[in-house]
């Protein structure tokens, strides 16, 4: 693990026969995919008012299953039948993705949900 990394405390399955510490004790730690997803001012209502959310998932798909537990709703600003919005454009990592939900999100990643801005 490298300093400042996320990790969570899974419990061990250990019969308790077997067990010489007490269960509550007995975790290994886990890395967890984690990502800093930054919501455009216009969604910001549905996150509290913040900007910033960090949200756990190995693709973008389940970077907004996360977003989506978190704040209700949420998906639907992005997804429309089954796929990501056409009106929205993301970008991991300063780079415009074009690979939908299933789009890779490496640990640590900075998302942007960019939408479409209307005119003429």
């Amino acid at each position: 693990m490298q300093r400042g990394e996320i990790v969570a405390l899974v419990p061990l399955l250990v019969p308790a026969s077997a067990r010489k510490i007490p269960a509550e004790r007995t975790a290994i730690a886990v890395q967890t995919h984690m990502a800093i997803v930054v919501i455009p001012a216009l969604w910001r209502t549905l996150t509290q008012g913040k900007d910033r959310i960090q949200a756990s998932g190995a693709t973008l798909k389940d970077i907004i299953d996360d977003l989506e537990r978190q704040f209700p709703g949420f998906r639907e600003r992005v997804v429309e039948q089954g796929d990501l919005a056409g009106s929205i454009a993301v970008s991991i990592d300063g780079e415009i993705v074009t690979g939908g939900l299933s789009e890779p999100v490496p640990p640590h990643s900075e998302v942007h949900f960019v939408p479409a801005i209307g005119g003429g």
